[in-house]
């Protein structure tokens, strides 16, 4: 009984698995489609001020940023600091 259920489940995991195959053709794309650009990105890492807002005995803030060079290197740097009494 064990081995009809075993066996029951793994036909099904596969048939899931299968159905999640994308066979949509890249052929067909719209003309308007908009490519990745290169450049410069900054932000900021929001958890260490809202942790601040719930933990009186921690203060900490951290910039970062990244600048893409070519389609997969890029170069990244953060900066900030955190105190925790």
């Amino acid at each position: 009984m064990l081995r009809f259920f075993t066996s029951c489940l793994l036909l099904l995991c596969f048939f899931i698995a299968r159905a999640q195959n994308d066979s949509l053709d890249i052929g067909a794309r719209d003309s308007t489609s908009f490519g990745q650009r290169y450049g410069l990105r900054v932000g900021v890492d929001l958890s260490k001020p809202i942790r601040a807002l719930f933990d009186s005995d921690y203060s900490g803030l951290e910039f970062v940023a990244d600048y893409r060079i070519t389609k997969k290197l890029y170069v990244a740097a953060e900066f900030g600091n955190e105190k925790k009494t």
